[in-house]
Parts: C-alpha cells; sequence; structure tokens
C-alpha cells in the first residue's frame, strides 16, 4: 500500500488529476483500532491543558524560531500550568522555522520537552493550519494590534502554498518541504515518552486575510484544503509513530475535511465555544465513532463557554480538556473575535491600524477588555478570574504542585505554590520551609509581591539575612552561646558575634524538610515537617517539627508551628519574613506605619542581648501602641547600625491569640494585620541589609527596605527565670500559632 501511495504522489508531481485518483471517504490505512486508542485513553490521567505559546511570542514562529527562543519564560508558565492541574498542552509548529534550522529546531524542541517533563506535562505539537493571517514570514513578527485578537498569528504552511498545493501547482521542493516537514518531525520523535500525540491540521479550511471582509467565502480555503489535509495522513500513517494521531474535525471548514479528518483520526480532536448544553450535545455526536476525544479548543466567556460551566462537563464525559490561551500576552486572545471588526460591523483593516501605530510595543502594558475572552493569567501570573483557577485545581485535583527547584543533600528542592480563590498567591519551598513570594493586591486590585527574597534557589544556598525562612531550633540571640539545662552545659555556635543567632550555623533555615500539600476547608496549604536530631548545632534531643502554612480564602496566612521531644532542650521556632508592603523592590519602609500592641518591650545591650527588664514603652521612641510611620523615631532607637532590632511584650495572655500588631502602606493602601499565640514579637527594620544582597529581579536590598515582625518567646529566655520559659520536655507540645490578615487600608 506504501508503494501505491507513494506512486500516487509521483503521479501528482506529474499534473495528473489527484482527485480522480483516490477516494477521500477511505481511511488511509494504519488507524488505530478503536480497543487500542481506548487502551491508551485510559491509561492517561485525566488531560487539561490549554493551547500554548508564551506571552512573548505573538504566534508559533515567534515560540520556535532560534532569536526569540525564550526558555526562561515558558519555564515559568508551565510551572503555572502545572500548579493549577494542566497536564498536556497543544503546541504549533512551523514549516518555515523547520525548513530554515531544522536541527535547531529539534534542540529548541528537545529543550521544551524537557521543561515539560521537568513539571509534569507531556505536550502533543500541530504541523499545520489555516487560520488566520496568510503571509508567515521569518525574523522580526509584527507588534500586536492594541485591542485585536490574535493580530499575529500566521497560516501554515502559507496560503499561496496551501493553494496552489490544492490544483496541483506547488514545486517538488515545496512539496518535499511539506512532506520533510512532517516526516522529518515526527521520525525525530516518534517513540519518546514525552510526546503525548501528534495532531496533523488544525481548523482546515479556515482562515481570514488582513484587509478581507468575509471570513467563509472571499478567505476560507475550504475545501480546497482537502489536498493536504488527506496527504498530511498519507505522511503521518508512513511514519507509524508510537503515539496516536489526530487531526482536527468538528471546528473545521469544509465538508469533506472534516469527514477526511473524523475517518482517518485514531481519536477525535473537535473545538467548541459553545455554551455546555451544546459542548455536551457535540460530545455525545462524536462519542458514536466509539473513540476517545479531546476538546482541542474551549473556552470563550463572551460566547457561554467558561470555566464554571464547561470544565465540570468535560470531566463528567471524560474527554480531554485543553482551553485557548493561558498567559496574556502577544496573542492578544483576551479580545474577542469581533475586535476585528469596525463600529459598521466590518472586518476593520489590521494592516491600517499597524500603519497607524496602534500597536503595544515593548515594555507597554496590554490594555484589557472588563470581560476576557480567552485566557486565565495576566502577565505577571495572576489571574483573570481567582474563582476559574480553583474550579481548575478541584476538578485537576492539584494545590501546591511542586516546582523542581534543585538538589541539597541528595535531597529534592521544590518550591511550591499556593493561591486562594480570591488570587492571593504565596510560593513556598521546602529549603528552609523558606516563602519566597507573596503577591498581594493594592486599594486599586494591582498585584504586588511584597516579600523579599531570590528568584532561585542559589541566593539562598549562598547565603541571606533568613528571608522568608522558618528558624530554629531557638530563634533569636541566645548570650555568649551557652545555657545549662539539667545541670549540663552545652555550648553552641556563636554565629552573631558573641551571641548564637537563630539556630546556629546550619539551623532550620538550611535545611530541606519533607513536604507534602494538603487542601483544606479555608484553603490551600502546605504542611513542612523534619526531625532535628540529637546534637544538631550541639543541641540536645530529637526534635520532630512540624511546620503548616495555609493561605485562607479569607486572605490570611496561617502558619502553624508544631514539636516535639525526647529530651528537654530549648524550643523557639519562628517565622523569618521581611515584609514591604509597597512591592518587595519597592525601597524603604521608613513610610509604612505600624503600630503594636505593646506596653512594654526589653531593652538590649549592645550585643543585642535583652538585661532582663521589661521597660515601659511610654515616652520612648519604643511606643508603637498608636501608628506611626517608621522613620519616625528611627535614628532615636539607636544602635549599630541603627535601627529597631527589639523583643515587644505583646498585651494579653501569652498563651493566647492575641493581636500583635498592625502595619500599612499608605502609597498602596496594602496592610497586614498579625496575631499570634507567643509572648513576644520582634520587630526589625533590616538595619543590616547593606546592599549586598540581590534580590528577585535583580533588586538590591538596603538598609531599611524590609521589615520583620517576629512572634517569638523572649531573646535568651532561657538565661531570664522570670520569663516565659524556651524549653521544651518530653510529653509536651509546642505549639506557635500566626495569622496574618493581608488587606488594605479601610
Amino acid at each position: 500500500m506504501l508503494r501505491s501511495l507513494a506512486a500516487l504522489f509521483v503521479m501528482c508531481l506529474a499534473g495528473i488529476s489527484y482527485a480522480s485518483e483516490i477516494s477521500y471517504d477511505q481511511p488511509v490505512p494504519g488507524r488505530w483500532s478503536k480497543q487500542k486508542a481506548n487502551t491508551w485513553y485510559a491509561s492517561q490521567p485525566w488531560l487539561v491543558g490549554c493551547n500554548y505559546y508564551p506571552a512573548t511570542a505573538i504566534n508559533q514562529i515567534e515560540m520556535w524560531q532560534a532569536s526569540t527562543w525564550d526558555p526562561k519564560t515558558i519555564d515559568k508558565e508551565l510551572a503555572l500550568a502545572s500548579s493549577v492541574g494542566m497536564n498536556t498542552l497543544r503546541v504549533y509548529l512551523h514549516d518555515l522555522v523547520w525548513a530554515d534550522d531544522e536541527r535547531g529546531l529539534y534542540q529548541r524542541m528537545d529543550e521544551f520537552l524537557a521543561i515539560c517533563q521537568k513539571h509534569g506535562i507531556r505536550p502533543f505539537f500541530v504541523f499545520f493550519d489555516d487560520c488566520h493571517y496568510p503571509e508567515p514570514k521569518l525574523g522580526p513578527q509584527p507588534l500586536p494590534v492594541k485591542g485585536w485578537h490574535n493580530s499575529g498569528w500566521r497560516n501554515c504552511p502559507a496560503r499561496d502554498v496551501a493553494l496552489r498545493f490544492a490544483e496541483h501547482k506547488t514545486t517538488e521542493a515545496e512539496e518535499a518541504q511539506l512532506k520533510g516537514y512532517v516526516q522529518k518531525t515526527m521520525t525525530r520523535f516518534k517513540d519518546d515518552p514525552r510526546v503525548l500525540c501528534w495532531e496533523l491540521y488544525n481548523e482546515p479550511g479556515r482562515g481570514n486575510g488582513e484587509d478581507m471582509a468575509n471570513q467563509r467565502s472571499r478567505t476560507s480555503i475550504g475545501d480546497k484544503s482537502n489536498r493536504l489535509v488527506y496527504m498530511s495522513w498519507v505522511w503521518a500513517r508512513e511514519v507509524n509513530p508510537s503515539q496516536p494521531i489526530c487531526s482536527n474535525s468538528a471546528g473545521s471548514v469544509g465538508e469533506r475535511n472534516i469527514a477526511i479528518n473524523r475517518i482517518n483520526s485514531d481519536f477525535h480532536s473537535i473545538h467548541s465555544y459553545s455554551p455546555p448544553e451544546r459542548l455536551r450535545a457535540l460530545i455525545h455526536e462524536y462519542k458514536k465513532d466509539g473513540r476517545p476525544i479531546l476538546v482541542t479548543e474551549w473556552l470563550a466567556r463572551t460566547k457561554g463557554s467558561t470555566v464554571a460551566d464547561c470544565l465540570p462537563v468535560l470531566k463528567e464525559e471524560n474527554v480531554g480538556a485543553v482551553n485557548w490561551g493561558f498567559v496574556s500576552g502577544k496573542s492578544g486572545t483576551i479580545w474577542p473575535w469581533s475586535s476585528r471588526r469596525g463600529p459598521d460591523g466590518k472586518r476593520a483593516s489590521l494592516r491600517a491600524k499597524r500603519e497607524a501605530g496602534e500597536v503595544v510595543r515593548p515594555g507597554e502594558p496590554y490594555p484589557e477588555p472588563e470581560v476576557w475572552f480567552h485566557d486565565l493569567f495576566r502577565p505577571d501570573h495572576t489571574p483573570y478570574d481567582p474563582a476559574e483557577i480553583a474550579v481548575f485545581k478541584k476538578l485537576t485535583n492539584r494545590q501546591a504542585e511542586p516546582e523542581h527547584w534543585g538538589t541539597i543533600d541528595s535531597k529534592a528542592v521544590h518550591r511550591y505554590t499556593l493561591t486562594n480563590r480570591n488570587g492571593l498567591t504565596m510560593r513556598v519551598t521546602n529549603y528552609g520551609a523558606i516563602i519566597t513570594e507573596l503577591h498581594a493586591p493594592d486599594r486599586d486590585g494591582k498585584m504586588a509581591d511584597i516579600v523579599l527574597g531570590y528568584d532561585s534557589l542559589d541566593g539562598y544556598i549562598k547565603g541571606h539575612p533568613y528571608f522568608g525562612a522558618i528558624v530554629g531550633r531557638d530563634a533569636n540571640r541566645i548570650a555568649d552561646g551557652r545555657f545549662t539545662l539539667e545541670g549540663k552545659t552545652y555550648q553552641l555556635a556563636c554565629n552573631n558575634g558573641p551571641n548564637h543567632l537563630h539556630g546556629g550555623i546550619k539551623g532550620f533555615d538550611k535545611h530541606v524538610w519533607d513536604a507534602t500539600p494538603i487542601d483544606t476547608d479555608k484553603g490551600p496549604a502546605l504542611k513542612l515537617t523534619r526531625v532535628s536530631v540529637n546534637g544538631e548545632e550541639n543541641y540536645p534531643g530529637n526534635l520532630s517539627v512540624t511546620v503548616v502554612y495555609t493561605l485562607t480564602h479569607d486572605n490570611e496566612l496561617i502558619t502553624d508551628i508544631r514539636a516535639t521531644t525526647d529530651a528537654a532542650t530549648p524550643c523557639d521556632i519562628a517565622q523569618h519574613s521581611y515584609w514591604n508592603l509597597a512591592g518587595h523592590a519597592s525601597g524603604t519602609i521608613r513610610d509604612h506605619v505600624v503600630q503594636i500592641n505593646a506596653d512594654g518591650y526589653t531593652p538590649v545591650n549592645d550585643a543585642l542581648i535583652p538585661t532582663g527588664k521589661v521597660a515601659p514603652v511610654a515616652g520612648t521612641p519604643f511606643d508603637f501602641r498608636t501608628p506611626k510611620k517608621i522613620g519616625k523615631d528611627l535614628r532615636a532607637a539607636g544602635g549599630d547600625p541603627i535601627g529597631f532590632d527589639h523583643n515587644f511584650a505583646v498585651n494579653g495572655k501569652a498563651s493566647e491569640m492575641k493581636h500583635v500588631a498592625t502595619v500599612q502602606d499608605p502609597a498602596s493602601g496594602r496592610a497586614i494585620r498579625l496575631y499570634a499565640n507567643q509572648p513576644g514579637v520582634q520587630f526589625y527594620t533590616g538595619n543590616f541589609l547593606d546592599g549586598t544582597n540581590i534580590g528577585k529581579g535583580g533588586t538590591t536590598y538596603r538598609q531599611y527596605n524590609g521589615f520583620c515582625l517576629e512572634t517569638q518567646t523572649f531573646p535568651d529566655a532561657i538565661h531570664q527565670p522570670a520569663w516565659q520559659s524556651p524549653v521544651l520536655r518530653p510529653g509536651e507540645e509546642y505549639r506557635h500559632v500566626m495569622m496574618t490578615k493581608i488587606g488594605v487600608q479601610e
């Protein structure tokens, strides 16, 4: 059969009428049986994903050509995709990129597949596409037109080539390029387990021109695509990959195109931008064929295709769910199809708009309609609608899915993303139980990351001032690094001048914890555990520690720390985030307004060790009982370097939850309100930040660029019998709960 098909192809090249020689209503030999296709589908998880190209690319050419290849953005966006439960992606290739740089394209595809594998995603690739604009070119791609749906997407192959192929007017070289593009690419990856499947043609017969007025008549290829549609099946079956093959039917234009793809696909690829009732009806029609189904395009909010209504239908019907769009960017697919028409309802001129300069230039923000058409996330990775992301996570059973961050001491380091229904997003790594990011809205709804930290694990490994970490076994300072317990004296490391600080040289902040994402009724959570063994940093006893971070749907960050021991030991564990409510990269926190619910504080000596007294704050720079700016008494606080680094005795019963402090940033309107069940809170204004810490986005963190509120037992309490003891004994449970309410000023 393969020989006869090859001979037939030669006849085509000789100009013999192709349509008279073949029967389009017969499948190309090699189609999987229904049993084989269904067995394959049953071995997959519920397939959920999106039509993907990065926000920095306007089309498939810009995604794949070497000059604009952007693996860093892809890595970040795929981590985001994984976090919401996506496990596949529909990804478009282009014949021009292949013809120009076959080897380079395959290297980039390999890199892309490695990134996908890292995030637990198996993509599939699409070869041909008749949608949108007809004249693809390599090199710099057009800038996106403001408020225009998909202004830069390009046909594959070029419209002219597809039309001439239909009429047997392409050259041998052009036909060889199309065939080689399919066959060599498929052969290169035909047995690669990272590839889920193949799709030959997206919406054959569809398309529109730069200035054409009527898509379906004047600019749609329609059934003129059928020769290329059919030959793509011939070429693919000759390769016979181990993965199944599909080609879009429902959603295409041209009865013959649809029929060819429907009778040849191992499983069905169908499109529906309709409300759930019509979506379900289309699925039921295709289920009559007895083959698996992937809905490879859906989600058009203003057409009634919504996450809340359609994703549950797709799960209930057990069909794959691959929506159009992911992170809003150059595609402009947050705008509806109707954005391509003028006020009179006629198709507007895309070329004229470009010539008039109505484009989004690099660095400019992308305009947004009130209701998005496609896409799920903004360029800063905040969701358009947090409730939609909650639906994805609920239906995919995915919450705080890890991003691989590296390896330390043969242990995997991951970073986890927690997002609540309101769009608050927090990232936590199991190295040091560190909160690396926390994104929250200002009074206008603009999101910013409000904790200091680093973009990668390397920043934390190189050494840092406890950014976002859990510190212990005993937080804060122990004078001379020495204590006596049950008649035995223990000498600890003096890692802060003459003192022991935050657990020593390798405290809790420098260990890899075990981490488990969990869902709670309150919101997403991450449970972290470790055992600090007897003798670690010369502390006695095996201490078992659990930290649970919960990001509630009420915009609260709850930090619940528990510990038990098999021998008496100091135990005072704290959370050490540095906050800047204007945004981590916004500079000084001097204008932040602070109120601390404390009538007393513990004065310190020159080594920052408490003197043993609890002094009244009244009449001192340490009086924050009424709100005041941090900068007001900053210099009067003294110290070397100057600033606040003092423990306050919080009003209320030591072991009960109570209001500790409130901080507001007048510029952004963001505010936090802290509650805890500890007797003290260390208020620290980043005095030791000296510009040597280069943080997220290349930000240089300088003095007073962040503040800490570390709830705790009083520092050096092991030497002060009158204060609450930090000693934990067998049979007791250490319990430290912090609740940080994140919001805006009332």
